[in-house]
């Protein structure tokens, strides 16, 4: 497939309010230099559900 396969990898997940996305995606890409070829992806998935939060849900300023 030509696709070259490398043995370290990191993965970061962050659950942002919809009204950060844009800046936070553009933190990141920034940061990790994404717009190089090579230097990994970022991307945006939209979640309907999420447990394990209850205590940043009484922050508006957190999560909204």
């Amino acid at each position: 497939m030509g696709i070259p396969i490398e043995p370290e990898k990191e993965i970061i997940l962050t659950v942002v309010s919809k009204k950060q996305t844009d800046d936070i995606l553009k933190a990141i890409k920034k940061a990790g230099e994404l717009d190089k070829p090579g230097m990994g992806i970022g991307f945006v998935i939209s979640l309907e559900k999420v447990v394990g939060m209850s205590h940043l849900m009484s922050d508006e300023s957190i999560i909204s």
